[in-house]
């Protein structure tokens, strides 16, 4: 299957990209559009981005 997304990304000028090859975190796919899940993905989507700064 590969991985697209982060081929099509790593084809951008300019840009590198790295899988962190973490396995399964339970929260990709929908799992910030479930109601009730929602405010813990915004949590962890905010402490992802602090990180990466």
């Amino acid at each position: 299957m590969g991985k697209p997304g982060l081929e099509l990304v790593g084809m951008l000028p300019g840009i590198e990209v790295t899988d962190a090859d973490a396995g399964c975190c339970g929260i990709s796919g929908n799992y910030g559009f479930i109601k009730t899940a929602h405010p813990v993905a915004i949590i962890r989507a905010a402490y992802a981005q602090h990180l990466s700064l």
